[in-house]
Order: C-alpha cells, then sequence, then structure tokens
C-alpha cells in the first residue's frame, strides 16, 4: 500500500520542518515499509533536502518512491 505525498504543489513548498509529521501521518496510513511517493521537480534537485526525505522515510521505516518532473510553464498557459 502507498501514499502520494504532497511536499509540494509545483507553486508552494511544505516547510522542511514539517515533513517529519507529515511523514508519520503517512506511515500510520500505509503501515510498516509502505510506500511514500515524493515529486521532485525539474528545479528542486537540493541533495540535502532530498537526502533528509530519504532519511526520515528510514527512521519511519517507509519506502520512498520519487515521481520525477519538470516545471510550471505559465506561458504554455497551463495553471
Amino acid at each position: 500500500m502507498g501514499v502520494h505525498l504532497l511536499l509540494t504543489d509545483g507553486l508552494n513548498d511544505w516547510p522542511i520542518d514539517l515533513w517529519a509529521s507529515h511523514l508519520d501521518y503517512a506511515r500510520q496510513a500505509v503501515g510498516e515499509w509502505g510506500f511514500v511517493i515524493a515529486l521532485v521537480r525539474l528545479d528542486d534537485l537540493d541533495i540535502a533536502r532530498w537526502q533528509h526525505f530519504m532519511d526520515l522515510c528510514r527512521k519511519l521505516h517507509l519506502t520512498p518512491l520519487l515521481r520525477l518532473a519538470t516545471t510550471l510553464d505559465p506561458s504554455a498557459g497551463w495553471t
């Protein structure tokens, strides 16, 4: 079982200090070593930030899946 996290909506990010509680709720929903899916945008490739996410997943016994994405392009008329 798994859950798709919303650590970002493409414009706004959850503060990194709230990720632990966000992942704790996910852990309660999916159980030990359940899957959590996080969206990683092309403009959000900060290694330290994503290492923190991976460390939290390991600590909480979650299996992370990273969904790779491009960036929001308002000039294309997409909102």
